[in-house]
């Protein structure tokens, strides 16, 4: 089976000493995470799995971190994190931050649009966040300002 990023595999639950009782809850995350797969694929033609991203802003913060998919189109870049626990509000920053990071590394022009695709395996849920050139400077403008506010003006 060509899974892509997600491969069910019976042997990896014999060779990493997993609970009896955790299989039944692991097969609906890989199940729910596999139907995301086959829907988003089309859009995520030639995968790069397991991606490292780094940016540093002016400010002194470096955005570092590794995405879970990553796939580069001609006018848009599509990224997947697939998270395992429960549904959160709080991850917009952390979109935000590899948006922002994959822009800057890549050297992507002003017109290429960056869409990140947050997965809730747990909860069956999934978000995307549309991030355009002026989305992601604005991130930065704001976050800089926000840090640079801080008593000791550093991180």
């Amino acid at each position: 089976m060509n899974s892509g990023p997600i491969e069910p595999s019976a042997e990896y639950f014999k060779t990493n000493d997993i609970k009896t009782e955790d299989i039944e809850e692991i097969l609906k995350l890989v199940d729910y995470g596999w139907e995301r797969w086959c829907e988003f694929k089309d859009h995520v033609p030639k995968p790069q799995l397991e991606q490292p991203v780094r940016a540093a802003l002016e400010c002194g913060i470096v955005i570092d971190g590794s995405i879970d998919v990553l796939c580069i189109g001609d006018n848009t870049v599509y990224f997947i994190d697939w998270k395992s626990g429960r549904l959160q509000h709080g991850h917009y920053h952390q979109m935000a931050g590899y948006a922002y990071a994959v822009r800057k590394q890549l050297g992507l022009p002003d017109d290429v649009m960056v869409k990140g695709i947050i997965v809730y395996l747990r909860d069956r849920r999934y978000r995307i966040y549309d991030f355009d050139a002026s989305t992601t400077e604005s991130w930065r403008h704001n976050l800089e300002r926000n840090v640079l506010s801080l008593p000791n003006g550093k991180t």
